[in-house]
């Protein structure tokens, strides 16, 4: 009889690791999955400033309407469920944010763009990313 309970206590601890290892794969499954989603606003950005010659003409001439408008329609073409405003200034200006936005993670990217790499002429483009309620 005394077998049998032992059969019995190691049966029930078998059980019990592997429905506690089920739970930490399925747990770290999830995470990988949220941690791969999330998007890459640095490369979008980056590749479409260095390949759009009147983007960057605007940005070196402060034209902040013009510029803010072309990045939120190419954002809206890439991901429909994000916001952005962006700073333009001079390499040692402060860049604010102009809206107050509450209870959103913000993020924000900084590009310095330069007319040509003997000229002088360069500007700083902040760029704040946030989700849309």
């Amino acid at each position: 009889m005394g077998n049998k309970k032992a059969w019995v206590a190691v049966t029930e601890a078998v059980f019990g690791i592997v429905i506690l290892f089920t739970f930490v794969m399925i747990t770290l499954g999830n995470q990988q999955k949220q941690q791969s989603s999330d998007f890459d606003f640095n490369a979008l950005f980056i590749q479409e400033i260095e390949n759009n010659q009147s983007l960057r003409d605007n940005i070196l001439d402060e034209k902040n309407l013009d510029v803010g408008n072309y990045l939120q329609n190419f954002l809206s073409k890439v991901n429909n469920n994000y916001n952005l405003e962006i700073c333009i200034a001079d390499m040692n200006e402060i860049c604010k944010m102009g809206s107050e936005v509450k209870d959103k993670e913000i993020i924000a990217m900084d590009y310095f763009v330069v007319a040509s790499p003997t000229s002088k002429d360069s500007k700083k483009l902040r760029i704040f990313v946030w989700r849309k309620d």
